[in-house]
This record gives C-alpha cells, structure tokens and sequence, in this order.
C-alpha cells in the first residue's frame, strides 16, 4: 500500500522489492484514496494526513502490474498526476475511476492525461 502517512517512497519501494522477492504469482499495489465523508477525509481537511508524502511531491512509477494484463507507468508533479501509460496484455476495455473508458487491443498502450 503507498500513500500511508509517515511512508517515504524509498519504504515504500523497499516493500514492494520485498514482496517481489518472495516471487508471488501475483502483486496488488493501492494506493491510499481519501475518501469524503470518512474520518480520514476529516483528518486530510484539517491538515493531519496528507494525501501523498512530501517527499512524494514529485515523482513517477514504472512497471507496475495490475489486474487484467495491464502494466503502468506514472507520474506526477506537485501531488497531481500528470500521465499514466497503460499498456496492454489482451484486448479489453479500461474503465477508470473517474468515469472514463478505453476500448484497446493486445499490444497497444492507453495515454492518460489527467481527469
């Protein structure tokens, strides 16, 4: 899990070599989302959690494997995402949080820009 309060990315990317170590069949990575209406949302409202580290500032991920044939690389600048690459194992639709959508082949790679 990233975005945790207190966590650097060097902790966080020490975990994550730790569990590829142990060579699972697979690796889920969240990130911690704040979500309105909950006492983490309250806390982040008064200043308490910050949604991403300050040594997150800036930064990027490459090569992370997520549910359905999909690897990612991110990056972002000033705690905001400034573009995600999705590449793509199998054709299929991309659904994102944010209500977009993405019809793909096997092979291509998905552009996104921020919301």
């Amino acid at each position: 899990m990233s975005a945790l309060p207190g966590q650097t990315f060097d902790s966080w990317a020490d975990s994550l070599r730790q569990a590829v170590e142990w060579k699972p069949e697979h690796i889920s990575a969240y990130s911690l989302i704040i979500e309105p209406g909950t006492p983490f949302f309250d806390l982040f409202e008064k200043g308490k959690l910050p949604a991403l580290p300050d040594e997150w500032k800036d930064g990027e991920v490459r090569g992370l494997r997520a549910r359905g044939g999909y690897t990612v690389d991110i990056a972002w600048q000033g705690h905001r995402m400034t573009h995600a690459m999705v590449h793509c194992d199998r054709d299929g639709v991309l659904h994102l949080s944010d209500g977009r959508t993405f019809v793909h082949k096997a092979g291509e790679t998905v552009f996104i820009g921020p919301a």
